[in-house]
């Protein structure tokens, strides 16, 4: 078929596309899975910096120690002020003791607890900090090994394993049901031809291929659909939220355990003097600001202690978990890879298979049709003589032939003359002859086709274009007698075959534009009187008329009644005769219909208002029929005139139920095609005489458009 190489392209691209992505997804997902396996130890990574969610979390821990330390304060100082519900509240003293109990300089002063503050905040809670920074850099960069490993697994670690791979298999499955819908699709496209002959046989079109393919993407849709894992971690916004309600809390109690505590360092610091002169409330004020600060440097070194615990306690723990999940992970990473491994052979093998099942049909096609072309083109298309086409004149180029002769050199048939270029014989090709009783009307069609043909007078949008034969002279002389001399066509003798009319036909498929060459054989009329039994050449003519790929079938409806030239009981013995000689030419049984379609042309429209019994009752047919003129050529429009004939038939052909006869023998590959040589003007009906006629043929392409059509070829609009 024309035009299939650039689908055929695309459409195995996808294919092979198809076979190899599952493998290549399980082989990427082991690789990456083993990368989580035999990562370097987290320990090693680079180090970088703390990130918000880090920042953020040490301001938790740290808000959280001092939350503590304030409920450890607040019980102190509830159980102190209990105490000193009982202590004396006023005393006083002389200027002396006030200088002896508080010297200048001295009141309050720990040097060890400074250096201890000092110790806690430059060493040991930035070494705690940092040992918990590296457990949770070590913790992420397992975690993202994990989360990889989880996402190609598509299950969680701690899941358990399944039983069987059944998403892989599914997924496998899917891509092989695909690949065999494309090889399905391409078979289709390749012969598409045939399935359109087929389905016209039928007179419906397959539709069911499309829906069995879509019920099946639509059952296969839930089993590729999986979840992944989910990690519920808290978010930036979240620990703000959070650290921003405990700092709160923190501030509140703060304010409050500062205000009791300064209640009670007024007894406490001073031993519950109180001061009188202005020296003893100068000694007093600094015994009360010393207490405070010592107090606020105990707080802070117990804070820092607190928050150093926390930090330390925190990094074991991390630490315990990443050594815990770095030995599940690499047991599911184990176990991940021996299933992936599997998964990879059983994906390769369900794929491949589908894919050669897609494929298979493709190259049987292909195979059969080349081998077909290749088996006609031994054939001569006149004669059917097989190996007899030989080649002749000047060699080709390559050859060292003379640049100004032709590149397609002429074939002719060593048996009967048949001559066609080189180029021409490796195409497809339909044969067509024309069967009917004598002056029914056959070779009048086949000049009006031909000279329709030869000057472009078609309504059409595929290319059909005249090839020379030596049957073009004969024809052109008919066209001239009738054109322009309004002779009618003489009887056709049958002392030879008859050279055929060839034409070239590119039609108008949107899936890939195919072509063929046509042959229409002119068989006389006089070939009714003989059999196919015998040695004579009407005879063997005969038997080579029946081996063609369809025909028009000639009813005169002007002989029917008994005359000189014929009557009805000739044309039914024509088509019964016909019909009988098909089924023993292609040895079918008499009870099975005929594979072929049958044109049949009701020639001489114009002539049933007087000369046929129906009479001026066909004025009202013949004015439906030409209202359906300048129409573009349908199926719809073909169909319409045939019903509209059909049901003229009875009274055209009085007697005879030719759809009926036709029916049985052919099925329903058969039209009938309403048609006359000289034209349907309403006031020429009826007027033989062609001296009187304007010529305007009516109905002559049809016949062969729809032969076309019916052997899968997109000729009509």
């Amino acid at each position: 078929m024309i035009g299939s190489g650039r689908v055929d392209r695309v459409v195995l691209t996808a294919l092979v596309f198809l076979v190899m992505s599952t493998a290549l997804e399980t082989r990427v997902s082991a690789q990456v899975t083993g990368r989580a396996a035999d990562s370097p130890d987290p320990a090693t990574e680079a180090e970088s910096g703390p990130g918000e969610i880090d920042i953020l979390k040490l301001k938790q821990i740290k808000a959280d120690a001092l939350a503590e330390e304030l409920r450890f304060e607040k019980a102190l100082v509830e159980a102190s002020a209990k105490q000193s519900d009982t202590a004396p509240r006023t005393l006083e003293a002389k200027d002396v003791l006030w200088t002896v109990a508080f010297p200048d300089g001295t009141a309050g002063s720990v040097p060890e607890l400074s250096r201890l503050r000092s110790k806690f905040n430059h060493e040991y809670e930035p070494a705690a900090k940092k040992a918990w920074l590296a457990a949770a850099d070590r913790a992420a960069v397992l975690a993202k090994f994990k989360s990889l490993a989880e996402s190609r697994a598509h299950r969680a670690i701690d899941s358990p394993m399944p039983s069987s791979a059944s998403r892989s298999l599914w997924i496998s499955l899917g891509l092989g049901v695909l690949a065999l819908g494309g090889g399905i699709l391409m078979t289709l496209h390749e012969n598409r031809d045939r399935f359109r002959w087929r389905a016209r046989a039928l007179a419906s079109r397959p539709t069911l291929l499309p829906l069995a393919l879509g019920l099946s993407l639509a059952a296969l849709a839930p089993a590729l659909a999986a979840d992944g894992p989910a990690a519920l971690t808290l978010g930036p916004d979240q620990l703000k939220a959070k650290l921003a309600e405990v700092e709160e809390l923190n501030q509140a109690d703060l304010a409050a355990l500062r205000r009791r505590q300064s209640e009670l360092r007024q007894g406490r610091a001073l031993f519950w003097l109180v001061p009188k002169t202005p020296s003893a409330k100068r000694l007093a004020t600094d015994a009360l600001k010393a207490a405070e600060d010592l107090q606020e440097q105990f707080r802070e070194v117990r804070v820092s202690s607190r928050v150093t615990a926390k930090l330390l306690s925190e990094a074991q723990r991390i630490d315990a978990e990443v050594k815990a999940d770095r030995v599940k992970l690499a047991g599911f990473v184990a176990k991940y890879s021996a299933a992936a491994r599997r998964e990879g052979l059983t994906n390769l093998a369900v794929c491949g298979t589908l894919t050669a099942a897609a494929l298979a049909p493709l190259s049987l096609v292909r195979r059969r049709r080349r081998r077909t072309l290749v088996e006609d083109s031994r054939l001569c298309p006149r004669c059917l003589s097989q190996d007899t086409l030989k080649t002749i004149g000047p060699a080709t180029v390559e050859e060292g032939a003379d640049i100004r002769q032709p590149k397609t050199r002429l074939v002719v048939c060593d048996a009967c003359e048949y001559e066609t270029r080189e180029n021409y014989v490796r195409q497809n090709r339909l044969c067509f002859p024309t069967v009917g009783i004598r002056t029914s009307g056959k070779t009048h069609w086949l000049a009006n086709v031909y000279d329709q043909i030869k000057n472009k007078d078609l309504n059409v949008k595929s290319v059909i274009r005249k090839i020379a034969s030596r049957g073009d002279q004969r024809f052109d002389q008919l066209v001239q007698e009738l054109k322009y001399e309004l002779i009618r066509p003489s009887f056709t003798t049958f002392t030879s075959l008859p050279e055929p009319l060839t034409f070239h036909v590119h039609d108008s498929d949107p899936l890939g534009r195919n072509q063929t060459m046509v042959n229409m054989f002119d068989f006389g009329g006089e070939m009714s009187n003989f059999t196919i039994d015998g040695e004579l050449n009407p005879q063997q003519f005969r038997r080579r008329a029946l081996l063609c790929d369809g025909f028009t079938l000639f009813l005169d409806p002007t002989q029917v009644i008994r005359s000189a030239e014929g009557s009805i009981d000739s044309q039914i013995q024509c088509l019964q005769q016909f019909a009988e000689e098909l089924h023993s030419m292609r040895d079918i049984s008499s009870e099975k219909s005929i594979d072929v379609p049958i044109a049949v042309c009701v020639s001489k429209i114009d002539l049933l208002v007087s000369r046929n019994p129906m009479g001026t009752e066909a004025i009202d047919l013949v004015a439906d029929i030409r209202r359906t003129m300048g129409e573009p050529i349908t199926l719809e429009l073909i169909q319409r005139r045939s019903q509209m004939l059909a049901r003229a038939m009875p009274r055209i052909f009085p007697g005879w139920g030719v759809e009926r006869d036709l029916r049985e023998s052919f099925g329903g590959r058969f039209m009938f095609f309403p048609m006359s040589a000289v034209g349907l003007e309403e006031a020429e009906l009826g007027n033989d005489t062609l001296a009187e006629r304007q010529i305007t043929p009516f109905g002559m392409l049809e016949p062969l458009l729809w032969l076309l059509h019916m052997h899968g070829y997109c000729v009509l609009h």
